[in-house]
């Protein structure tokens, strides 16, 4: 009993079946062969890889196409990414074009109704990769060949996105690197991904030459004192951009600048370069000096003194440096210690004196002078004439604050107002002096 039978030649669909037993029924010995071929019904396309903002053509062969369905079915609910298809019923072509990146991947199942004599529902998947688009830079964005450098710039591209590896050309070069050294002229760089979506990457950068500037001449208003604003000049060299350095680290990109309130520090050479489109030239240098204040010199006078004396000022000394005085009754000097002759009450009060060093003038130190006035003679007093053994008494009139100094005949000195001498006898006949220190 052999059961259901079929014919030799005509072919037998098995299905859900891993391991099948044939019995051949026929009266005789030959001995046939038997072929058996796992097949399936459906074929989608491989899987794709594509780019955000590009698209991959997905298709399927042996399904009737009205019956033919697309859908994602990972990741999140079925469906979610049926958006980025071009087609999702009755189509065995269709396009995807996604819109963002979806990670890790998205599934695609396609299914229908086969057209294979076995019949059936059968499906197949296709998973799509999304990588981020492509993204191309060139630098330097300003390619140029300075007049006093080499004759080539070199340009790199830069890259991110995409699938890679990448693969480069630049033309006309045909350099195969991320990479030229490029002449005057037009550039231009394709550049690829595995994402075979999408076409290549073209830019095109004109690499232009351009003459290098002169070094810049610079002038200050130096030298100057502390405290005061230091202006630089540099005059156009061919440049539009420049670049200061100097002392104390100083820098400044403006062509003419200022440095406020300097100080000693900011003394020494400063360097400027101008620059042109990307072309820097040879730097100018300019020597600055900033010099410090003096202090205000220590200042001495030989106060108090009397009307009539000299009066004489000094002032500390200071090297290289001018003095400069002023004081009571319009006076004025410009010497270092000056004096005097001969003063009055009118140059008593406040003595001025200030120095300059390269022309830096510090500040002033003062001193205060006392010219007192002679005091008036005393009325002197005698009890003359008087007879030998008598004594002679001396009068001086009473002059506020003084003191009194008296001489007179056989070397007679006091310092008393009243002096007396006791038990005179002749020799002390003669003139009596006596003056008055206030």
């Amino acid at each position: 009993n052999c059961g259901s039978l079929t014919s030799i030649g005509t072919p037998v669909c098995i299905g859900g079946q891993t391991l099948v037993c044939i019995t051949y029924c026929k009266p005789g010995g030959d001995s046939p062969d038997y072929v058996i071929t796992a097949t399936k019904t459906v074929k989608a396309s491989p899987n794709k890889t594509v780019r955000v903002g590009c698209s991959a053509t997905m298709t399927v062969t042996g399904l009737s196409a009205p019956s033919v369905t697309w859908t994602s079915v990972f990741p999140g609910a079925q469906g979610t990414y049926n958006s980025f298809l071009s087609c999702t019923l009755g189509c065995t072509l269709t396009t995807v074009t996604p819109t963002a990146v979806i990670l890790p991947y998205i599934d695609y199942l396609v299914s229908g109704t086969p057209v294979t004599l076995c019949g059936g529902t059968t499906r197949d998947t296709v998973r799509v990769y999304i990588v981020p688009g492509l993204s191309v830079n060139i630098t330097p964005t300003n390619a140029v060949v300075c007049s006093t450098g080499p004759p080539t710039v070199v340009l790199t591209g830069t890259f991110s996105g995409g699938a890679p590896p990448y693969t480069y050309t630049w033309q006309p070069s045909n350099v195969f690197t991320s990479t030229v050294a490029a002449s005057v002229g037009t550039q231009t760089l394709l550049v690829k991904d595995t994402a075979n979506s999408c076409p290549a990457i073209t830019l095109t950068v004109n690499v232009t030459s351009i003459t290098t500037p002169t070094a810049p001449s610079l002038a200050s208003n130096a030298p100057i004192c502390v405290g005061s604003t230091l202006s630089f000049t540099a005059n156009p060299s061919g440049g539009t951009t420049y670049s200061w350095t100097g002392p104390n680290s100083f820098t400044s990109a403006v062509q003419n600048p200022t440095i406020a309130a300097a100080t000693t520090s900011a003394t020494g050479v400063y360097s400027c370069v101008s620059s042109f489109s990307g072309c820097t030239g040879p730097p100018g240098t300019l020597s600055v000096n900033v010099n410090p204040i003096p202090a205000a010199p220590t200042l001495t006078a030989n106060t108090p003194l009397c009307a009539g004396q000299n009066l004489n000022l000094g002032a500390a000394t200071v090297s290289g440096a001018t003095y400069n005085w002023t004081g009571p009754n319009s006076f004025t000097a410009s010497v270092q210690n000056p004096t005097i002759t001969g003063v009055t009450t009118a140059a008593s009060g406040t003595y001025s004196c200030s120095i300059s060093v390269l022309g830096c003038v510090g500040p002033t130190a003062t001193i205060s002078v006392v010219v007192n006035p002679l005091p008036a003679a005393p009325t002197a007093t005698a009890n003359t004439p008087l007879c030998s053994g008598q004594t002679l008494s001396l009068g001086a009139s009473t002059i506020a604050l003084a003191s009194y100094n008296w001489s007179g005949p056989n070397s007679f000195t006091s310092t008393t107002q009243n002096p007396t001498i006791v038990g005179t006898t002749t020799l002390a006949s003669g003139i009596y002096s006596v003056n008055a220190t206030v």
